[in-house]
């Protein structure tokens, strides 16, 4: 614009379409390769299943390299169609765990449009992980629930379902059909939590997630979660994580 020169697109250097990376990229796949991916796969959505996040830190470190079959001629879109597939059957992995379908498929989609908001396909490899992980912590809470009473898992369930709430004791007793009293007295002998606590903690959770991305206002996902204002999610935030939610999306 400033010289008024028109510029091509070969004009410029993409860091996805490098000459290096389109040679491996068009390499054809070997038996050997596609039994490698398979492997790879399973072992990825078995260590889903387990719910065990310090195992998957192990073995991301030592996780070896895998070329996939080829299913388009970009390779940031032959990536992004990659992570699709896999964010796909993780959530499908995690339904069979137990998780409720609605939350596994929302992740899913959280994930999804992440990944096509990404515009190399470096990215992608984080976000891989970022996705792995996100859904094995969803597993390794369901099963901490598992050996907890029926009363922690529906109250559980409750919050996640109406994570956009804002979710009073007295929603829940009328969900459960109890009494708001012997709800929070039941709920604390059992887990040793206010339920008050619990339900800050759940949500908590949730907008740490949400502040790893950063196209997302703290006031948006203040909202999102159904607290009053920002200043009450920031003073609930720097409770749980002895930090602010600016402070946490730095770091």
């Amino acid at each position: 614009i400033l010289n008024g020169e028109k510029l091509n697109v070969s004009d410029f250097h993409l860091r996805e379409t490098s000459i290096t990376q389109k040679m491996d990229y068009e390499m054809p796949n070997s038996e050997a390769d596609i039994y490698k991916g398979y492997n790879v796969e399973n072992q990825i959505l078995d260590i889903i299943r387990s719910g065990d996040t310090e195992y998957l830190e192990q073995w991301i470190r030592q996780a070896p390299t895998v070329r996939g079959g080829k299913i388009s001629d970009n390779l940031l879109r032959q990536k992004k169609n990659t992570f699709i597939i896999s964010t796909t059957l993780a959530a499908r992995a995690v339904i069979d765990c137990g998780i409720d379908v609605t939350e596994a498929f929302r992740l899913s989609d959280y994930f999804i449009q992440k990944c096509e908001n990404c515009s190399y396909a470096d990215d992608l490899n984080y976000l891989q992980y970022e996705m792995v992980m996100a859904y094995t912590k969803q597993v390794g809470a369901l099963k901490k629930l598992t050996t907890s009473s029926r009363l922690s898992k529906d109250v559980y369930h409750y919050v996640i379902q109406h994570i956009s709430d804002p979710i009073r004791t007295e929603d829940i007793a009328d969900a459960l059909y109890m009494s708001r009293s012997h709800l929070s007295t039941s709920f604390k002998k059992e887990t040793g939590i206010n339920l008050n606590d619990y339900i800050h903690q759940i949500k908590i959770e949730r907008a740490m997630e949400l502040l790893r991305d950063s196209t997302k206002s703290v006031t948006l996902i203040s909202d999102y979660l159904g607290y009053s204002s920002s200043s009450h999610f920031n003073r609930i935030f720097r409770q749980l994580m002895n930090m602010t939610p600016k402070e946490y999306r730095k770091t």
